[in-house]
C-alpha cells in the first residue's frame, strides 16, 4: 500500500458524515463497513422530443477493501445521518472508482 492509499483510507474513516452500512453484493454474503454519502448529481432522462428533465440522484462511496465487488442491483442498508434510521438502497450504477474506493449511485429499494 503506498502513502496516497494510506491516507486515503485513514480520512475516509475521518470523514464527516461516513455512516455505518450492511452491503449485500448480488449473489453474495452482508458486509458490515462504513459508506460516505456524496452531494446529489444530476442524471438527464430524455422525454421523447421534449426538453431532457434533469434529475437529482443520491450517490455513496464504498471503499473496495471492504467490499471488493459491487454489482448492480446489490442491496445497502445505510441511513441518511449518522443516528437515522437504516433504509434499504439498490445499487443503480457506477460513477468513479479508483484503486482505493467506489462511488455508487442508488435508488429507494421499493
Amino acid at each position: 500500500m503506498d502513502l496516497r492509499e494510506l491516507v486515503t483510507d485513514a480520512a475516509f474513516e475521518l470523514v464527516v458524515g461516513a455512516v455505518p452500512a450492511t452491503v449485500t453484493p448480488k449473489n453474495g454474503l452482508p458486509i458490515e463497513c462504513q459508506i460516505v454519502w456524496g452531494a446529489p448529481v444530476v442524471e438527464e432522462q430524455p422525454i421523447g422530443l421534449e426538453i431532457q428533465r434533469m434529475t437529482p440522484v443520491k450517490n455513496m462511496s464504498i471503499r473496495i477493501a471492504d467490499v471488493p465487488t459491487l454489482p448492480d442491483a446489490s442491496v445497502i442498508s445505510a441511513p441518511e445521518l449518522l443516528d437515522g434510521v437504516a433504509k434499504l438502497w439498490r445499487v443503480h450504477g457506477h460513477l468513479y472508482r479508483d484503486s482505493t474506493y467506489r462511488r455508487v449511485i442508488v435508488i429507494p429499494n421499493e
